[in-house]
């Protein structure tokens, strides 16, 4: 039992993202959500919000508690809180607030205070739902976990389910029916109170699978159970609430409630005591203990800028007076202590410190939030620790050969730091057979002065470095293997130190490992007693002195140690090697200096060195074990409640011993550095997922149990030092500068490219001329295919060129290619880059488009794309066919007309094209998607040259095909797959890696929302490489898929969409060079536009009317003013919707053009060849292309009835003949491109030398038909 004096939410997330404020950053609750990702916290400041919320996958909205935050649906239809899709996982939370105001006169959707649909699963905690037609109401598989919440007078049910939801300790009174259960799936029903509702109780299913109903009170309902019985521990008493009358249903002192609950220990009260029944029972609960329930920079946190400041939030309001220096304090790993300003904000109960000096490159960070901090209410936070990691922002992960420092004597360990006040890193070694510390001071340039030896009298074996006494100088901790002292230098904070003091800690000590045990922000000591087959820990006192050591068992013959957060509780745990039973075992802190008995996990054999980190970037802590006996490294990734996975091996040196985590590449991924007992070190790159791939190899070290990492020559990269015992030396491998490209031409996402552009990149270093060729830089662009040429390289810009053979066609979108393959002159591969440009269009037009013309291509025509598939210099247009199930192919004959269709049979319900040369053999392949339910294929067709094509190989990697599309993600030079696979909201994104050859992978499988429709590639975040957009109808949204660099997405974020969103566009079209979306909305008649701000980040949606919903978009300059105009196929007005951009991303009302009934989807490019683009639409209904020619205002094509104007040359220069009138009233005048008169044409030849070049049009004054003309020079 105990005390309830305040509501507030008190539950912390494993992995603690960012925070935005609702109202100080975004006015409403949704904004605020729009603008989160998965991880965020959407934090929310007392008040009223009259609005209605729909929940995102992995955001938590995070209120001030119940009756102070308060979401207020204005009592209009429609649910106040949904979470639709069953991308919506128990990682999506809604906590502390009151929701009311649904009312939809009992219709449902649209009256409940929460509604989830279509799987969602979210966690709902700490809430009030009251004032609504239906509480909580659970649909079609939503298995919410409902805990800690109070449900009162709702019109209708307090909580309706259809699921297997779990609704544990909640307070249900007073609406008609407390709990119905009509699905029959067996939800779980724990430790709640169920009162007064007017019907019933507990409505349970008329079949299927009873409620599981244990440990609740269920009283004073008119029928407190029908068609249910009660379970296990189930009471019916008057549960003795505080106030019924003012809504206060806590328990009074007596209540039969109170320790009544579950008695299992995981059901307990947070003070300990057995659960208590109802909302404010339960280890959910809202105490009157202060708890951290939010954090920034996030728990294991990467990449953290080197200014940022620190902030936790708590759920109670704190006494400003307990945050002092003292209290709130920040160590660096390389630097100590730091100061700086400490702020609280009382509103959202967020303290903050700011730094005084910013964080050294791959600096580790550790924040401590004190037992002094105390609420306004008086008690006592229990402590909070946690560390992230400063950026690394250069490297290559390649290193220069080993430069030995001499430690004579025989080192074994070393640890960098800053010793003295000279912002160089320095080094200690552990000098083994010297019984001293040997300190070398660092010049700032990669080289070190001569060794200062330190006596410490007992071999040491390890070290670690801290600030023990808080006086801004570091001191060093040695463990004696020998006579298994602890051996404490303080630094003077010039390199120096006072004489060793030593503590007794054990026998035979191996490694040494410092943090705080029990919360008081002074650093205790842990090291490894192998004899006695323990960890001995001493607590500091916070003046450089030591209490005396307690010993903790471990397992057998120990070996390596390391500090971290392995339950994300804010204690820090020890895990330990244990080289005799190839485990670690995992010691869980209790955060006052206690550890809880050993867990163990199997790590390999003779596993020895040890480093924790989070290596798949879930935030929880994950551990690398040197394996001394298997030559290699395990990994285990966390769960984050101190639990491990099975290890996963992966190769490293011979005899492995010591192991470290750092980013040596600079991408923002944990690599590995390992060494150990003979003369090797490896490095491991890592991929992000907990995977690594082997690195470079180096002669260098020896029996070395640890090694530094940082950067020793002050260029922005980690360094690496390791003790070569044998030859008593301390060698230092520099990292080499990441090889980049720093700029390119065309710019990336230039809208304007001239036809003959000559492509090129500038690196910031000297490459390797044998590294660049026609494999390693490569040109494709999308309806010319690839563009071959000279490739350049000037030495003194580090400048490669490749000026193509051929030009470009009139507004085709390019790619330019630069593969990993090339290398720097000092052998560092370049880590890929690619960008898209999209050439000029050289003929100005008004963005008219002329009466389509209709060709054949069978029927239920869906998917287009237009290409020169034949190679003869024009623009030819591939679609699918439904029947017969074919890929149709019109060739253009030149002009912009098109000869018969050729069919290539292919497999049922075609539904999507993408055209690539993906074996580059110099012409343009197909990849045919399909729409069959179940197995949806994916076929290959393989041009031989001509555009006659044969199936090359066909994939079933689908369950309901939608889109395809592709680009180079792995930066390897060839083209890759991605797919949108529409069923549900798992794995529905699927990427297809390319061989080189036109063989694809098995898919590799991503989540987007609920009901995948469209995908676009595009580099999102400007880093060159090919991010993925992906449209989802399901949840009305679009999700930006991010790429590594090597093909991994490790991230990615969701963004608002319209109604049912179904394909996306991306270019460039504010001018602004980062490249924006348009997604076409097939459930409105709008397009939304989301601008990018060059971070990948997208601004809210911007819709623009574009006369009906849409199934498929694309873009062009269609007036010729150097912009992205947009073009969508809306569906039930039968045309092609054009909206033209006013340059700044902005678009003038819709023109429709008339296409036929249903178009499908619509490509635009240069037909006919006049330098302005067409367009060309599949026609569903009728099974046709629909070409329009791009025209200007009023001005149409040339038609059969004036054959007057056939004969006219299209392409004219200094004359221009004209044949006589069809009758003697006719006559012709010559328009330019914006419609107006230039001149009177007469019979005969008419002198045209006056006139620029460019497009005119020819017009008969006895009709309004015309016929286009190009006037060159």
């Amino acid at each position: 039992m105990h005390r309830y004096l305040a509501l507030s939410a008190v539950i912390i997330a494993t992995c603690l993202g960012r925070i935005i404020h609702v109202p100080a950053e975004y006015p409403s609750i949704q904004q605020g959500i729009d603008a989160a990702g998965a991880g965020d916290i959407v934090l929310v400041a007392p008040g009223r919000y009259v609005e209605e919320i729909r929940l995102k996958a992995g955001v938590t909205v995070r209120g001030a508690g119940e009756g102070r935050s308060i979401i207020d649906g204005g009592g209009d239809p429609g649910d106040v809180v949904s979470a639709i899709g069953n991308s919506i996982r128990n990682d999506t939370k809604l906590i502390g607030f009151t929701v009311t105001g649904a009312e939809n006169s009992g219709g449902m959707p649209g009256g409940a205070g929460l509604f989830c649909n279509s799987g969602a699963q979210p966690e709902i905690a700490n809430c009030r739902f009251e004032g609504n037609d239906c509480g909580i109401a659970l649909w079609n598989g939503s298995a919410a976990f409902i805990h800690n919440c109070v449900i009162v007078h709702n019109t209708y049910d307090g909580i309706a389910v259809g699921s297997f939801a779990t609704v544990i300790n909640n307070t249900i009174h007073s609406n008609r029916t407390g709990f119905y259960d009509y699905s029959g799936y067996g939800p779980v029903f724990m430790n709640n109170i169920v009162t007064g509702n007017r019907l019933y109780g507990i409505f349970g299913p008329s079949g299927g699978i009873p409620p599981q109903l244990t440990y609740n009170n269920v009283w004073s309902n008119a029928t407190d159970y029908r068609q249910a019985v009660p379970g296990i521990g189930s009471i019916s008493h008057d549960p003795l609430y505080v106030d019924t009358l003012n809504a206060d249903y806590r328990l009074q002192p007596g209540s039969p409630c109170i320790d009544s609950g579950n008695p299992a220990p995981q059901f307990n009260d947070p003070d300990g005591t057995r659960n208590d029944m109802g909302a404010y029972g339960g280890p959910g609960a809202t105490t009157t203990r202060p708890r951290v329930v939010s954090l920034d920079p996030a728990i294991n946190a990467l990449n953290v800028p080197p200014d940022a400041s620190i902030a936790a939030g708590f759920n109670l309001d704190i006494d400003p007076a307990s945050l002092t220096s003292q209290s709130v304090r920040l160590l660096g790993a390389f630097s100590g202590w730091r100061d700086g300003a400490i702020d609280y904000d009382s509103t959202s109960r967020v303290v903050s410190l700011t730094p005084s000096r910013p964080f050294l490159v791959g600096e580790a960070a550790t924040a401590f939030l004190t037992r002094a901090i105390i609420s306004t209410e008086g008690d006592s936070l229990a402590g909070f620790t946690w560390s992230f990691t400063a950026l690394a922002p250069g490297g290559s992960a390649v290193f220069t050969d080993p430069a030995a420092c001499s430690v004579p004597g025989g080192p074994v360990g070393v640890v960098s730091a800053r010793l003295n006040s000279d912002d160089n890193l320095d080094l200690a070694v552990a000098n083994h057979a010297g019984s001293s510390i040997d300190i070398l001071l660092g010049n700032g340039d990669g080289t070190f002065a001569d060794r200062v030896s330190c006596p410490v009298g007992a071999q040491p074996f390890s070290i670690c470095v801290a600030d023990f006494n808080s006086d801004s100088a570091l001191d060093i901790a040695a463990a004696g293997a020998v006579t298994g002292d602890i051996s404490i230098l303080l630094g003077n904070g010039d390199g120096t130190f006072l004489p060793a003091v030593h503590y007794q800690a054990g026998s035979n000590l191996r490694g040494i490992c410092c943090a705080d045990f029990n919360g008081d922000a002074r650093l205790d000591l842990a090291a490894v007693c192998a004899v006695q087959e323990s960890v001995a820990t001493l607590v500091g006192n916070g003046d450089g002195t030591f209490a005396t050591a307690t010993r903790w068992p471990c397992g057998d013959e120990p070996s390596g140690i390391a500090a971290a957060d392995c339950n994300c509780d804010g204690f820090a745990d020890l895990l330990v090697t244990n080289r005799g039973a190839g485990t670690i075992s995992l010691l869980r802190g209790l955060g006052d200096g206690r550890f809880a008995l050993p867990t163990s996990f199997a790590a390999g054999i003779a596993p020895e060195g040890i480093a924790a980190a989070d290596f798949n970037h879930d935030g929880n802590t994950d551990v690398a074990v040197a394996n001394a006996g298997r030559d290699s490294v395990s990994i285990l990734l966390g769960s984050g409640d101190g639990g491990f996975g099975s290890r996963t091996g992966f190769p490293a040196c011979s005899n492995p011993a010591a192991v470290v985590a750092a980013d040596f590449d600079g991408d923002g991924r944990l690599d590995l550095a390992v060494t150990g007992h003979a003369s090797e070190l490896t490095v491991l790159i890592g991929r992000g997922n907990g995977s690594f791939a082997r690195g470079s190899a180096y002669v260098a070290g020896n029996d070395a149990n640890s090694l530094a990492c940082a950067d020793f020559d002050s260029d922005g990269s980690i360094d690496i030092a390791v003790p070569n015992h044998a030859a008593g030396t301390c060698e230092v491998l520099l990292n080499h500068p990441a090889f980049n490209v720093i700029a390119a031409l065309p710019a990336p996402n230039s809208t304007a490219a001239p036809e003959t552009t000559t492509v090129a990149a500038t690196f910031n270093q000297a490459a390797g001329c044998n590294s660049l060729n026609a494999a390693t830089f490569r040109l494709y662009a999308s309806q010319s295919g690839p563009h071959p040429g000279e490739i350049g390289y000037d030495t003194a810009s580090f400048t490669v060129s490749l000026d193509p053979t051929s030009n470009f066609l009139a507004g085709e979108p390019v790619t330019a290619m630069l593969t990993t393959s090339i290398r720097s002159r000092s052998w560092v591969n370049l880590r890929g880059f690619g960008w898209n440009f999209t050439v000029r269009v050289r003929t100005p037009t008004s963005g008219n488009f002329a009466t389509p013309i209709a060709y054949s291509a069978g029927s239920e025509v869906r998917g287009l794309w237009a290409a020169d598939f034949d190679a003869d210099g024009d623009v030819d247009i591939a679609a699918t066919s439904n029947s017969p199930a074919a890929v149709v192919l019109l060739r253009n004959n030149g002009d912009g007309t098109f000869a018969a269709p050729v069919y290539t049979s292919v497999n049922s319900d075609p539904i999507s094209l993408f055209a690539a040369d993906f074996d580059f053999d110099g012409d343009i392949d197909l990849a045919c998607f399909h729409n069959q339910p179940g197995t949806s294929h994916l076929e290959i067709l393989k041009n031989d040259g001509s555009g006659s094509f044969s199936l090359y190989a066909d994939y079933t990697p689908a369950i309901l095909g939608q889109h395809v599309t592709g680009a180079d993600f792995d930066a390897d030079g060839d083209i890759d797959l991605v797919l949108g696979d529409g069923w549900g909201a798992q794995n529905n994104v699927r990427l297809m890696f390319n061989s080189g050859s036109g063989n694809f992978s098995a898919p590799v499988n991503y989540s987007a929302g609920s009901w995948a429709r469209g995908v676009v590639c595009f580099d999102a975040d400007n880093d060159g490489d090919f991010d993925i957009a992906v449209a989802s109808a399901g949840t009305n949204s679009v999700t930006v898929f991010y790429n590594d660099g090597s093909g991994l997405f490790l991230h990615q974020a969701d963004f608002g969409a319209g109604l049912s969103a179904n394909r996306v566009y991306a270019n460039d079209l504010n001018g602004d060079g980062f490249c924006d979306l348009a997604v076409a909305n097939y459930g409105e008649d709008s397009v939304s536009v989301l601008m990018n701000d060059g971070t990948g980040s997208l601004a809210d949606r911007t819709d623009y009317f574009c006369g009906a919903g849409s199934r498929a978009l694309t873009g062009g300059d269609f007036d010729g003013d150097s912009d992205i105009d947009i073009c969508l196929s809306a569906v039930s007005i039968d045309s092609l919707t054009v909206l033209r951009n006013n340059g700044d991303g902005t678009f003038v009302a819709p023109a429709l053009f008339p296409a036929g009934a249903s178009p499908w989807d619509c490509v635009t490019a240069d037909l006919n060849s006049d330098g302005a683009l067409d367009l060309a639409g599949a026609i569903y209904s009728s099974g046709t292309i629909a070409v329009m020619f791009g025209t200007t205002a009023g001005v149409a094509e040339l038609t059969k009835r004036e054959l007057s104007l056939a004969s006219i040359q299209t392409v004219i220069r200094n004359v221009l003949l004209m044949p006589e009138p069809e009758t003697r009233n006719s006559s012709f005048v010559l328009l330019n491109s914006a419609g107006r008169r230039v001149m009177f044409l007469a019979p005969g030849l008419n002198d045209v030398r006056h006139l620029s070049p460019g497009i005119y049009f020819i017009r008969s004054s006895m009709s309004a038909v015309s016929r286009k003309v190009i006037l060159a020079r």
